[in-house]
This record gives structure tokens, sequence and C-alpha cells, in this order.
């Protein structure tokens, strides 16, 4: 199965950010507000061994619940423009909290998958067609509030392909103290 583990961001701010997403103009394909999360670890195809290490992995953290500000909108993509987030302002804890999980991943013989250096963020969009009405678009609002939440949930979840996109179901939670 697909898995990765994230943090979980509350309603009120998913709700902000997705009607945000929904005026994005120009050729993309929004998010759905159920769908986000802040990815903390991606775990790629695993069976039902590694779930388990993982969910050790994931009681083992000592981080504690931190104070997540979700401020400004940014893209990924250097020669082209491919994904929308919203910024992520916590003082560097989900950094923190992601390398104490990437060593505990390995402590439990689980390599995680990295495709570039981490930045913490939600996924807004995902862009079909870049165009200069959408970079203009996220320039003029590089700097919009969608509020702040306490980030007190760390969830391994799994990922299902389905015809409308991928569906997201939790396989384990912990609360961070």
């Amino acid at each position: 199965m697909r898995a990765f583990i994230s943090l979980d961001v509350p309603q009120f701010i998913r709700s902000k950010l997705h009607e945000f997403g929904a005026s994005i103009p120009g050729k993309i394909s929004i998010v759905p507000e159920s769908n986000m999360h802040i990815t903390l670890q991606f775990l790629g195809e695993i069976n039902n061994a590694s779930i388990e290490k993982a969910e050790a992995a994931i009681g083992g953290i000592h981080s504690l619940k931190f104070s997540v500000d979700v401020s400004g909108i940014s893209f990924f993509g250097n020669e082209s423009m491919h994904t929308i987030y919203a910024k992520i302002n916590d003082n560097g804890a989900s950094k923190h909290l992601y390398l104490e999980l990437q060593q505990r991943l390995s402590e439990n013989g689980i390599n995680p998958q990295h495709e570039h250096s981490y930045v913490p963020h939600i996924t807004l969009a995902r862009v079909k067609q870049p165009s200069q009405e959408t970079a203009a678009f996220i320039s003029r609002n590089s700097e919009v509030s969608f509020g702040a939440f306490v980030a007190d949930t760390v969830s391994l979840r799994q990922s299902i392909a389905t015809a409308l996109g991928p569906s997201y179901s939790s396989l384990y939670e912990r609360k961070l103290l």
C-alpha cells in the first residue's frame, strides 16, 4: 500500500484554503479539502510489516505540539510551475519533527523517499498548464493569512488511487504532548 506520515490540519483552516484555492485562476486542479495536510514523510509503497514499523517510529517521537501559522502562497517548479501551496510558519518545529521521524523510521528499517529538500507546506492545487495569470495571482497573494492552529496530531495515512484522484484513510494517529 502507498503510505505517508503527516500533520493533521484542522477543518477551519482546510475550509479557508479550499475556498481560496477555488479563486486561483488558470488551468489547475484544486486539492479536495479532506486531503489537505502537511506531509512529514512520504513512505511510498510499503507492506504490512513496514506499517507496523512506521507505527512504532511514530509512537517513539518526542516532539511536542507546536503552533503553526498558515500565511502566504507560493509554488514548486523552477522550470515550470506544477504545484501551488500554502506556506507554513512554525519556527522550524515541523522540520525538527521531520528529522526526528526520519531518524526513527531509519532505526526501524524504513527508508523514506526523498525527492527534494523538506519544505513544510499544504498543497492547494496542481497546475495543469502554467500561465502568467496564475503566476501574477500567486505574486499578489504571497502573504495572505489563512489563520493559525496547534499541530498536535501525527498520522500515518494510506493513499488509495481512485478515478476522482487520491483518497486518504488514517491507519494510525499519535497525539503530540
